[in-house]
């Protein structure tokens, strides 16, 4: 995650997503981390897959590559097979990009976190992360839409 936060490509292009690396977790999470073991984890005060959502990313594996709103099903599942692993993370430009989080002072972990991304389309997209299933003053709106979401992709994954 340090690699993301310092890396001038991704400062030039996302500099949204490199500020948001720069402030995950604590040091050893940010030195040892990494966003594919973010990712196929998918703890649900996880900050990675609230931007992966936002920005629209796309989620490479060794063979096969799915859209971020379709890879995250629930808490701690992802359409990642047993036998399967993420090798890229694919993420389209955005205009401009940010993330803030309500976290916690002891563990760094977001009790809440919100990365909102609007591209040159016009179009706006937001992520949320909450470390619980409870919600309000607006948040239950988003955690909503993508619990709602993760259990449409569960539907779908037990129907092939």
């Amino acid at each position: 995650m340090r690699t993301v936060a310092s890396n001038a490509d991704v400062k030039k292009a996302l500099p949204g997503l490199a500020d948001f690396a720069g402030r995950i977790g604590d040091r050893q999470v940010r030195e040892r981390g990494t966003i594919g073991g973010s990712l196929a984890n998918d703890h649900p005060a996880a900050c990675y897959p609230s931007a992966v959502l936002a920005l629209n990313a796309t989620v490479v594996m060794d063979r096969r590559r799915i859209a971020a709103d379709d890879f995250f099903i629930d808490m701690y599942t992802t359409m990642l097979e047993p036998d399967e692993l993420i090798v890229a993370v694919e993420f389209p430009l955005a205009e401009r990009a940010g993330y803030e989080k309500f976290r916690n002072p002891a563990s760094h972990f977001a009790l809440i976190g919100v990365f909102v991304a609007k591209f040159r389309d016009g179009s706006v997209r937001v992520g949320v992360g909450v470390s619980s299933g409870r919600s309000g003053n607006g948040a239950g709106e988003g955690l909503f839409c993508r619990v709602r979401t993760r259990r449409d992709n569960l539907a779908r994954r037990t129907q092939r």
